[in-house]
């Protein structure tokens, strides 16, 4: 499976730094259409990055990291990766039919999980004399 990076020309990123801001004076909202892109383009970078991972090729992750982080855009991979989270909560969610199912107990299960993941590791570190953090 090809992963790809996405590159836009570094001006692209230089137009606008300015926070984004809304206003409803006429009507008209202020919205950086640079901002925008920006924020689309890491919800596609964050599926590149899970697929990945997913996919168990971490030298493709790990460049995917690295290309985003020298770009100046974690923020917006982060970002991708949260909006990623959220929409694959609600379709679990909404393709249950079960009133118990909700976004706040698949939130809460994640949570359990990688609480008991982190426990886990810590334990099995300091039973083998691995370096604590």
């Amino acid at each position: 499976m090809n992963h790809r990076v996405i590159f836009l020309p570094p001006s692209t990123w230089d137009t606008n730094t300015e926070e984004t801001t809304m206003s409803d004076t006429d009507n008209h909202l202020d919205a950086d259409p640079h901002d925008d892109m920006r924020q689309y383009r890491g919800q596609l970078q964050a599926i590149e990055l899970c697929r990945a991972v997913a996919a168990s090729n971490g030298e493709a992750a790990d460049a995917m990291f690295a290309a985003e982080e020298k770009q100046g855009l974690l923020k917006y991979l982060v970002a991708g990766l949260t909006h990623a989270a959220i929409s694959l909560n609600r379709t679990v969610v909404a393709q249950h039919d079960d009133p118990g199912v909700t976004e706040e107990r698949v939130w809460a299960s994640l949570t359990e999980r990688s609480t008991t993941g982190l426990i886990a590791t810590h334990e099995i570190n300091e039973i083998t004399g691995g370096a604590t953090e």
